[in-house]
């Protein structure tokens, strides 16, 4: 019989609990371009060259790869049920998951490196995540402006 080691025993129980409370949960991811809380300009909408693309979250999720969550704001996207004329636009949306490569050739520059984001982004977040985790949800693959024609188009249906 090998004798066992009074130390290693109570190393080794830690080390398994300290395994076993990351089993479940997403690693923190570290983009080398995109940190939250910036704000890039982006090749945008006739109209909307102010607008602009603010990092929320990045992460890595399995076979979607690199998920930049991103808002964007300064937009003038039409609400077809607004009642007076502040309520007839849309200035921002505030949650879009987009493929890390797509967002890439869609930013052209880093403007703020602290901008304030929507408070309730994360709302549109924890939806995207329980579909994920439902095996639902999914990423957007095109550039960011085809993205916001895309739900500015869908508004109107």
């Amino acid at each position: 019989m090998v004798p066992v080691n009074r130390i290693s025993l109570p190393l080794a129980a830690a080390f398994a609990l300290l395994l076993l409370a990351g089993c479940g949960s997403e690693a923190p991811y570290v983009d080398e371009t995109f940190t939250p809380g910036e704000a890039w300009s982006y090749h945008a909408r006739d109209g909307e060259e102010a607008s602009r693309v603010l990092i929320l979250k990045v992460e890595k999720r399995g076979k979607l790869g690199v998920v930049v969550h991103v808002a964007v704001d300064g937009l003038t996207i039409a609400n077809p049920r607004g009642g007076s004329a502040t309520e007839r636009t849309i200035p921002v949306i505030s949650h879009i998951p987009m493929q890390r490569d797509a967002l890439v050739q869609s930013v052209r520059e880093r403007i703020d490196a602290s901008a304030e984001v929507p408070p309730d982004w994360q709302r549109g977040y924890e939806r995207w995540l329980g579909d994920y985790r439902e095996r639902k949800g999914t990423i957007w693959k095109k550039p960011l402006a085809e993205v916001i024609q895309v739900i500015a188009d869908g508004l109107l249906k």
